[in-house]
């Protein structure tokens, strides 16, 4: 569900993200940037009248291979994620993405300090990328 307070909470995203990575789309319903080597998705929600949240999907290993060693790498750094969770996305293919997903409510933040959470999340997951790709 969106709303004028989230479409407000996208548009400050899309003026302050550009100084954590490149922008590569951004219209009136998300984001998406590449910071790193990830690519991630933003996207501004209003759940309930007063809370608007900001959803963050970051792809960070494309297409690698869906091994007991990736399973067993995921997991760890899943459990020592300070934001957000790490999941592979098919368990059973020889082939898989490796997502973080991370949303929290936003509609308070003024733009400093969405800006910093924005990027300890995705350079958590550039991070991750690096070690996983």
């Amino acid at each position: 569900m969106t709303g004028p307070e989230a479409a407000d909470l996208m548009n400050r995203i899309a003026g302050i993200v550009g100084q954590l990575g490149d922008v590569v789309s951004a219209d009136d319903e998300s984001v998406v940037l590449t910071v790193g080597g990830t690519r991630a998705s933003l996207r501004a929600l209003s759940l309930a009248p007063g809370l608007d949240v900001v959803s963050v999907i970051q792809l960070v290993a494309d297409r690698v291979t869906n091994s007991e060693a990736l399973r067993d790498m995921v997991e760890t750094a899943d459990a020592r994620l300070g934001f957000g969770s790490l999941r592979r996305s098919d368990f059973d293919k020889p082939i898989t993405d490796v997502l973080l997903y991370y949303t929290f409510p936003a509609g308070t933040l003024d733009d400093d300090a969405l800006l910093t959470l924005l990027h300890i999340v995705l350079s958590s997951g550039a991070d991750l990328g690096e070690t996983l790709g």
